[in-house]
């Protein structure tokens, strides 16, 4: 009976062990959101990349053959109409702004993102808008179905490429007229806050409210 009891108390050990190895693979557990905004940023970018290269293409060729005809006609060097011509084309390269991606925007608030929040759908949100939205609604804006304020997390992906479009790509960044107009306006705009009645806020929001926020 002894050793019955021995192998019991054995048994019981193991199934302890298996059940604290399966807590700590739960708390390890990492938690991939499908980033809908990302993914649809990148299929906009090629598009449009497309469409651009192909009008640089067309415009180049134009451009080409009229310097072709004055030199062969002339046998000179570039009149100054045909430079000045091809400077204007550069230019209107540089200063063509692409649109800006829908992902930028927060379907809340249709304002480009400050403060970039996913759920677990994929969905991204103004971090503030979408707080109060869930704290009232209890449901996510896009699909109605329910959500917690605790399954949001901030999109690193998203703010990452918003910042990227503020300073300008390169170490010495880029000229503040060659970023898009709608970007330098942003970047002089007041993140909201859950506070704020323009994104569903309360004047004064609970302590609770606050840390639950920050907690993101």
């Amino acid at each position: 009976e002894g050793e019955e009891n021995d192998d019991d108390d054995d048994n019981k050990d193991d199934d302890n062990n298996k059940d604290d190895d399966n807590n700590d693979e739960d708390e390890d557990k990492i938690l991939y959101y499908p980033n809908r905004a990302l993914l649809s940023i990148i299929q906009e970018c090629k598009q449009y990349q497309q469409s651009f290269f192909k009008r640089v293409e067309s415009s180049t060729r134009c451009i080409t053959g009229t310097i072709l005809d004055r030199v062969i006609s002339s046998a000179t060097s570039l009149s100054p109409s045909t430079e000045e011509t091809a400077s204007t084309l550069q230019k209107e390269i540089q200063t063509t702004f692409r649109p800006l991606p829908d992902g930028y925007y927060c379907p809340i608030t249709f304002g480009i993102l400050h403060d970039p929040v996913i759920d677990p759908e994929g969905n991204t949100f103004e971090h503030a808008a979408v707080y109060n939205w869930i704290r009232v609604h209890g449901t996510s804006p896009v699909t109605r179905t329910e959500a917690s304020i605790d399954d949001l997390y901030p999109n690193h992906a998203l703010r990452e490429l918003l910042e990227q479009e503020k300073k300008g790509k390169g170490d010495g960044g880029r000229d503040e007229s060659l970023i898009h107009p709608s970007i330098r306006k942003w970047k002089t705009e007041v993140p909201p806050k859950i506070s704020d009645a323009d994104v569903g806020g309360d004047l004064e929001p609970s302590d609770e409210d606050e840390d639950n926020y920050r907690r993101i």
